[in-house]
């Protein structure tokens, strides 16, 4: 008759690695809707953001204004600046996703530090004719803002007497969790059994192993920034 090792027993029972998932650590008036019939009529735009505490930043979420003739799937670069670039701020982080309409849409990247109280650029380029990602909200949050009409990442102008301050956005940050995976239940459960085995000293007789378990069965817009 054979008998049920330890050893196997323990190889089945490793545990799998961790995962990390990303969750917004903090926002600028995620809760606000977009202004209303207002399509951005300039190539790029840009908030200063201070964080309030010290983190990661794995991304950015925004939203654009819904409207009926929106550029589904325009390509939307998003970068991270140290300060704001016309005031001399280095690039330190940028991506690209497609901009969707009335939904949180962003992009990721490598983790960046962010130090509570320090100023930060949060800039969008080729947003030219998307619904804009600001509100109107008398209650909102309001940061400096800059663009540029040309798109070319200069961010080097202020549009005078523009009320495009208040952005909607949302910062991300991973939150590293335990992955449970079929595998690992599996395994750790076929683990347990054949110890019980062990310490009742049962051993296998005609046939070594177990039963697998069973399957449970545009006319009305506002163009910002346009001349």
């Amino acid at each position: 008759m054979r008998r049920a090792t330890l050893f196997f027993c323990a190889v089945l029972a490793v545990p799998l690695p961790a995962g990390a998932v990303p969750f917004v650590i903090e926002d600028v008036n995620a809760g606000a809707a977009p202004r209303p019939n207002a399509i951005w009529g300039i190539g790029e735009v840009g908030w200063v953001y201070t964080p309030s505490l010290d983190y990661e930043l794995i991304g950015v979420n925004t939203k654009f204004l819904d409207y009926s003739m929106f550029p589904d799937g325009q390509a939307v670069g998003l970068e991270v600046y140290d300060a704001a670039p016309i005031a001399g701020g280095a690039l330190l982080r940028s991506t690209q996703f497609a901009a969707h309409a009335g939904v949180f849409v962003g992009g990721t990247f490598a983790p960046l530090s962010l130090v509570a109280g320090q100023d930060y650029f949060v800039g969008f380029r080729n947003v030219l004719f998307l619904g804009v990602n600001e509100t109107a909200d008398s209650a909102a949050v309001t940061l400096p803002f800059y663009s540029s009409i040309l798109n070319n990442g200069t961010y080097d102008s202020t549009i005078e007497g523009c009320a495009c301050s208040a952005p909607i956005l949302q910062f991300l940050a991973n939150d590293t969790v335990t992955v449970s995976e079929p595998g690992t239940v599996t395994l750790i459960g076929v683990s347990v059994v054949m110890l019980l085995m062990l310490g009742a000293n049962v051993a296998f007789r005609q046939q070594p192993y177990l039963e697998p378990p069973s399957r449970k069965a545009t006319a009305n817009r506002q163009f910002v920034g346009a001349r």
